[in-house]
């Protein structure tokens, strides 16, 4: 048995971005982490609000959101702390300036925004329309011997396979994490 789509959408609520063709929601995958890579710095915060309010409407609540990307905290420190460090315009190399400071505020919430926008097309996007929208974005490549009827089927099977593969992965990890416990006497343990 094949478990769901990890992104599966969300049936149980309507927003605007559902209503779309599937075309131009995949076309959004491109498109949405592009813009938040383009747009001027100072229309970041509004653009990362809108997409916060989009994913809350989608049903993923900023709190929620937060928490799945607090593992990513450190990351972020360090990236910040490396613009504060290296940016030679405001001061000195390894003296921390406040313009470097900013560059690497702006290159986080670039990320973030890149990150909100794909998780708001893929949480509004199910299987089935990723499908057909790609088949629509492929169709062109019919002539050359794609065979973009079976896009459903392949994309079906590759995209829930993962889920299951990492929990087998994970299981196999803790299975030899006891293991390896049970062989030093209950020592390895913690």
């Amino acid at each position: 048995m094949m478990p769901a789509a990890a992104f599966a959408a969300r049936t149980d609520r309507e927003f605007p971005l559902t209503r779309l063709h599937p075309a131009t929601r995949v076309a959004l995958l491109v498109i949405g982490p592009a813009t938040c890579f383009v747009v001027p710095a100072w229309l970041l915060p509004g653009l990362l609000a809108v997409l916060v309010g989009g994913l809350a409407k989608a049903g993923l609540p900023a709190g929620r959101a937060w928490a799945v990307l607090r593992p990513w905290l450190p990351v972020a420190l360090l990236v910040l702390l490396i613009h504060t460090l290296t940016t030679v315009e405001g001061a000195p190399l390894g003296r921390p300036s406040w313009l470097g400071f900013g560059r690497g505020s702006v290159a986080l919430a670039r990320v973030a925004g890149s990150v909100q926008a794909l998780a708001l097309v893929l949480r509004s996007t199910p299987l089935e329309d990723l499908a057909a929208g790609l088949g629509w974005w492929l169709r062109p490549w019919r002539r050359l011997g794609l065979d973009t009827a079976r896009l459903s089927l392949v994309l079906s099977v590759a995209l829930g396979t993962v889920p299951s593969v990492l929990a087998e992965g994970r299981r196999i990890e803790a299975v030899v994490r006891l293991r390896r416990g049970a062989e030093d006497g209950g020592r390895g343990l913690g």
